[in-house]
Parts: C-alpha cells; structure tokens; sequence
C-alpha cells in the first residue's frame, strides 16, 4: 500500500512518514517534567503541609484547603505557561524538524524558522524556535534540548539549529 491520496491533488500521494530513523533533539524525559514531577511536588507540599498542623476544627480544615487550593491555581498557572505548552518530541529531518506536542505533530521546515533563542532556567536549557509564519502548534515552539553543554553553559544542539538557519537565510555557497 502507497499511502492515502491527498484531497487537494490527486497527483500527490501522501505517505506516513517513519520518524524511527530521525535523531531525536528533544529530551526524552518531557512527561516527567509536565506531569509527573508536578503532581509529585503538589501532594508532597500538601502532605508536608497537613503533616505540620494537622487541622483540628472545621475552620482549620477550611483554611488548609483554601491554600492548598490556592497553591494548585498558582502551580498550574506557571505550568500552563511555562511547561505544558512546550514539545514533547522534536525530531531532526535534516531541512525540516518534526514537532509533536501531544496529539499533535507539525513538519516544520527550517526555512520557517526565524529565530532560536536560548535560555537556562536552573539547571535546565530551552530552546524556543520563532516561526515565519505560525503552525497548528503556534507562532513559538519551544523544547528542552538533550543535554550537550559546553563551556560557558552553550548547547551544541541550539548551536547547531542557529547556524543551520543562518546558512539557508545566506544561501548555497559558491
């Protein structure tokens, strides 16, 4: 079997692609970092919390939920901002990325891609790809790279897609 025709050109064929032999620039471990290690924290805050003072009367217990509810609203809010938006996978297809995030996977190609900044959060590098035009992914997709660091805390991989798309902007070498 070829593949599915495309509705939009019977003369094309579109084929499922079989990323197994794309390198992988993303970290593997995303699902920790947006979920597991979150819900760790929260009921490990909420049971070091009810563990130092056990409530004792109903306004106590009121007030113990009232801020462990509080404290979820804010755990969530820098998560939804800052963690759960990001890939989950970035893989390199040479002149493209392939970007999943959840359900969702984009074919980004490297001439779309008009900037990467970098950034170190504890201990952690990000990687934030700015589109030309957006996706269905957005306008901004960011990852965390696997771990190469260099002297003064670089990342070749960054490193790397930054001087890639330096040579498409200025073209073949003669």
């Amino acid at each position: 079997m070829l593949g599915r025709r495309n509705p939009a050109s019977l003369n094309l064929i579109v084929r499922p692609m079989d990323d197994s032999a794309l390198p992988q620039l993303s970290a593997g471990h995303m699902y920790l970092a947006k979920w597991l290690l979150p819900i760790l924290t929260f009921v490990g805050v909420a049971i070091w919390t009810i563990a130092h003072k056990v409530p004792q009367t109903a306004t106590d217990f009121i007030s113990h939920g009232v801020a462990l509810c509080v404290l979820g609203l804010i755990l969530v809010y820098f998560l939804q901002r800052d963690i759960w938006g990001m890939a989950d996978q970035v893989l390199d297809g040479g002149d493209f990325l392939l970007v999943r995030r959840g359900s969702k996977q984009e074919r980004i190609l490297l001439t779309n891609i008009i900037g990467v900044d970098v950034t170190h959060q504890l201990n952690a590098t990000r990687v934030v790809l700015r589109l030309r035009t957006p996706c269905l992914l957005g306008e901004k997709l960011a990852f965390f790279p696997k771990v190469t660091h260099r002297f003064g805390g670089r990342n070749d991989i960054a490193d790397d897609l930054t001087a890639r798309i330096a040579r498409i902007r200025v073209g073949p070498e003669k």
